[in-house]
């Protein structure tokens, strides 16, 4: 009855029927039919009980009866004593259906029931659930943040690191299998399971060994591999390395960031801006204060006060992150986030006062790969650039791969320096030196002298909550786009 199936129970007995009927939350209702033999209801089917159980073969073409089952088994059905195919009436006091039908549950029992079955459809569900094997090289800062971020949503990871406290660390602190080896020894990968692996995921600190390692894991298994390759002159090369090995994606984490960088200087208004689309639609985050004029302005009233197509996804405030309906009130000091595309966003930043025009030059201290990517995007959109740089080897390097970027070898923390090139008219400072303290003291310097568009780098992942405190423009983090984009 539980599975589904529906049961014929078929006997001479009245009590049996009335006891069994009543067992199985079934019905009974005690009358007698006109050849006086008792009448039951199983399930809602009426059907008469005789002294034998072969009627049912009469009533049921398909049923097993009990002289079916002992003719399997090579034995017979007893025969049936005398005098009990027939019953007397029962009593008036039982005619009709109330005496046999079976009492209501007490709520406990039924409350027992649905929980006991909703924990049975749980387990099933979780039981037979299809989970992610994902196999990661590297344990770096990337790969560890990628090993916790994949084990919280469910996956089955297996990291493989060279360094012993490295993978030790990762182990004790996460729910995944660690191994110490090299990932792209074919012993190492067959330990990690790399033949049963869905995906494949090389983050070390070598784009070749990332290469090679992809390379392995697909020659043994029929994984998705991705590969993290950083060095600049792989950059053009990209789509070759991909159809020849046959990898699923590579992601260069400072290009990406460059990108980032370069949709904000172009929206210099924006806090944040993620595209959707291939573009055309634009998730952008903005803090509300007084020269927008929207304090108190309800969520409703936006389209009909300002004539703006958009809408409003999330509210951060007082820390929290609120989903605003329609009747939600705005306050100077909210970050709010809404989606459209980038002419419907232009029009709404126009309407409220907020800066749309994109940056004419812009102040960059550091020269790394992320400087020399977002130079590119920004020379190519006429954008004039300087850039300061301490160490004069990379200037030299610098000089020659960006001809119309201006190269200064000087110590950015330098402050009269910063100063006399022009911070105080700059329309965009943004900080790309490899120390996150120093990022952060000249982006709160700039501030202070500024009123360009600030961009602030952070490495390290584990003090968001408390950088978020901090006014320091648009912050990228590398690294976590990296690992947003591989967990996508």
């Amino acid at each position: 009855l539980s599975g589904g199936v529906t049961v014929l129970m078929v006997s001479h007995d009245v009590e049996f029927c009335a006891r069994y009927a009543h067992r199985c939350a079934l019905f009974f209702d005690g009358s007698i039919s006109a050849e006086g033999t008792p009448r039951a209801f199983f399930g809602g089917n009426s059907f008469y009980t005789t002294s034998a159980d072969r009627m049912a073969r009469g009533l049921l073409p398909h049923a097993v009866t009990a002289e079916d089952v002992m003719a399997g088994i090579g034995g017979t059905v007893p025969p049936e004593p005398e005098g009990q195919h027939t019953y007397a009436p029962l009593p008036p006091a039982a005619e009709g259906s109330a005496d046999w039908k079976p009492p209501k549950l007490p709520w406990w029992r039924r409350a027992l029931a649905a929980v006991s079955g909703a924990v049975a459809l749980v387990i099933l569900w979780m039981a037979t659930r299809k989970t992610d094997l994902t196999a990661l090289v590297g344990g770096g800062k990337v790969g560890t943040a990628l090993a916790r971020q994949l084990s919280e949503e469910g996956h089955n990871v297996t990291v493989i690191d060279t360094n012993k406290a490295r993978v030790e660390h990762i182990g004790e602190s996460y729910d995944v299998m660690s191994i110490l080896g090299n990932g792209s020894s074919i012993t190492t990968l067959s330990e990690a399971g790399v033949e049963e692996a869905d995906v494949f995921i090389a983050v070390t600190g070598s784009d070749e060994l990332n290469l090679l390692c992809c390379m392995f894991a697909k020659k043994a298994g029929h994984c998705h591999a991705i590969a993290r390759v950083r060095n600049p002159s792989y950059s053009h090369e990209l789509d070759f390395i991909k159809k020849q090995i046959g990898i699923s994606a590579i992601i260069n984490p400072e290009m990406a960031a460059a990108k980032e960088i370069s949709h904000l200087l172009r929206f210099p208004g924006a806090s944040k801006i993620d595209t959707f689309a291939g573009g055309r639609v634009r998730l952008i985050k903005f803090a509300l204060t007084e020269q927008q004029g929207l304090d108190g302005v309800a969520i409703h009233e936006i389209p009909a006060r300002l004539k703006s197509d958009i809408l409003v996804c999330a509210v951060e405030r007082d820390g929290g992150v609120i989903i605003p309906n329609g009747n939600f009130v705005l306050q100077n000091g909210d970050q709010v986030t809404f989606l459209a595309t980038q002419e419907k966003a232009h029009e709404f930043f126009q309407r409220i006062n907020m800066p749309v025009r994109p940056v004419r030059n812009a102040l960059i201290v550091g020269g790394g790969a992320i400087a020399y990517y977002l130079s590119q995007e920004l020379l190519e959109n006429h954008v004039r650039v300087r850039i300061v740089e301490r160490d004069p080897a990379r200037c030299n390097v610098l000089a020659e791969s960006l001809p119309e970027a201006q190269i200064l070898n000087e110590d950015g923390s330098n402050r009269d320096f910063l100063l006399s090139e022009g911070l105080e008219s700059t329309e965009a400072f943004v900080a790309l030196t490899n120390i996150d303290e120093e990022n952060v003291l000249l982006t709160l310097f700039a501030k202070k002298h500024s009123k360009g568009k600030l961009v602030t780098k952070i490495n390290r992942l584990e003090f968001d909550d408390i950088l978020a405190g901090l006014d320091l423009g648009s912050i990228v983090y590398p690294k976590y786009m990296t690992c947003d984009y591989i967990v996508q």
